[in-house]
């Protein structure tokens, strides 16, 4: 699954530049999209190559022989389809580099702490969900959305606008419903969509992680997807901004009406100005109880793959300080244990998210506080815009809502030239969990245990 399977630094002893040039040539000599670099990758500085190229002759037969059980790996896991991906992690990024159109803030070589992952392809469902089963999820996510509004209206002391709408003959609609400049929250909005119609090619990329012939080939396709999608922007610098998102897909064949897949996807995260540790605990232990009731293993790896997606590889920052994130979940082939994950996971949103609006919206701070919160802001206006797959699919969605894909950015929002906290500040110390995220609720057993138990999810 899209659980860490392999670390290469830890697999090998063989630097960058090695495995660079393996997975080079293995992007070469296999078909087109099999093995996927990151435009971001690091390069290696001078220093550092010299240092890597000193290797004692009883080293080799050992790379030698850890590099071939991996391609043999590879080549094995090619055979059932799927895609590789090599996902820099942060500390990688943040190391200012010539490759990165950047001027290099030291002199430290870069060593790489990226992750491969096996990412499957869509898995084969024996059972497709049936309109009833559409019905329901539909009703999950209203019921949501009212519950959500009620609590965040509660707290603010002002009514949400509600704005229902249609997309005219390509099918479907929803119901919009926004709060701005309320006393509490400078703008948020909870939106509700269920969309239908044929799917262009550009919009069919953007809808999953993986490959899957159908999503990517010449068949053409008619969708169906549902979904919860909220983005809250409090005043008070010191209470964080959220997003959430839960939503439901499935593709049918255009001509014939078959369906062909159907999977869940979406997570929550949090996204605080200024950090503060018990809040970010206090939201990440509302979404693993949520993953525990469910698997055991889904908040380990939902939590890494919303650090990984939630990431400005520009700028070598998370957006925030995490959640879930999770998608193509059909794993089980049961759609209905998906749907049960998916409402839990949902419902606990007012849980993890209100109590810290609650304890911080009347926070005294100055307008220098302010100021980070716009920039803060400037970075959500960042992702959304250049790398969130939701906002991409949505504005290449034919007479899709405009309105209502561009409600998660922020009243407003501020960008300056070479702003630089001081690492000792608040702001620098948030900032530097950012650059490393951190493991809220760790979990337990020692690192050995932690890496098998990571195998044992991806074997999974």
């Amino acid at each position: 699954m899209n659980a860490i399977l392999l670390k290469h630094r830890e697999l090998c002893s063989c630097d960058l530049e090695i495995w660079h040039f393996i997975l080079s040539c293995l992007q070469i000599c296999a078909a087109p999209g099999f093995f996927t670099l990151p435009s971001a990758l690091p390069a290696c500085s001078t220093r550092h190559r010299r240092k890597t190229r000193k290797i004692s002759i009883h080293q080799v037969p050992t790379m030698l022989w850890e590099m071939s059980c991996v391609l043999i790996f590879l080549l094995a896991r090619l055979s059932s389809g799927g895609a590789f991906i090599i996902a820099p992690s942060v500390n990688a990024l943040s190391d200012a580099t010539p490759f990165l159109g950047l001027r290099r803030s030291g002199r430290r070589s870069i060593k790489m702490s990226s992750h491969l992952h096996y990412v499957s392809p869509l898995k084969e469902v024996p059972t497709h969900p049936d309109e009833s089963f559409r019905q329901r999820w539909e009703e999950v996510i209203y019921s949501e959305q009212d519950r959500i509004c009620e609590a965040i209206a509660a707290v603010d002391g002002t009514a949400f606008k509600e704005d229902s709408w249609q997309r005219g003959d390509k099918g479907g609609g929803g119901r919009t419903r926004v709060l701005q400049g309320g006393k509490v929250f400078e703008k948020g909005g909870v939106n509700v969509s269920v969309v239908y119609g044929k799917l262009p090619p550009s919009a069919a990329q953007q809808m999953t992680s993986r490959g899957h012939k159908d999503v990517a080939g010449d068949v053409p396709l008619k969708f169906y997807a549902a979904g919860l999608s909220l983005v809250i922007h409090p005043h008070n610098p010191m209470a964080p901004t959220v997003h959430a998102n839960y939503r439901f897909f499935q593709l049918f064949n255009a001509d014939t009406g078959e369906p062909i897949t159907w999977w869940f996807g979406g997570g929550s995260d949090l996204t605080p100005s200024y950090l503060v540790e018990e809040d970010a605990v206090h939201f990440h232990q509302t979404l693993k109880d949520a993953c525990d009731k469910h698997d055991p293993t889904y908040y380990a790896r939902f939590k890494k793959w919303c650090d990984e997606y939630f990431l400005l590889q520009h700028r070598g920052e998370t957006r925030g300080v995490g959640g879930i994130f999770f998608d193509d979940l059909n794993e089980s082939g049961d759609p209905e244990k998906s749907l049960a994950f998916a409402r839990d996971a949902l419902h606990c949103f007012v849980d993890g998210y209100v109590p810290l609006v609650e304890r911080h919206k009347d926070d005294p701070y100055t307008d220098e506080q302010k100021a980070w919160q716009q920039l803060r802001r400037g970075r959500y206006v960042e992702f959304n815009l250049l790398f969130d797959r939701g906002t991409k699919f949505g504005l290449q969605t034919p007479n899709s809502r405009i309105e209502s894909i561009l409600m998660s950015l922020p009243l407003t929002a501020r960008w300056e030239y070479q702003h630089i906290p001081a690492d000792d500040s608040w702001e620098g110390r948030t900032l530097a969990v950012l650059k490393k995220p951190v493991d809220w609720i760790p979990l337990q057993g020692t690192q050995e245990e932690k890496e098998q138990r990571e195998l044992t999810t991806a074997a999974s």
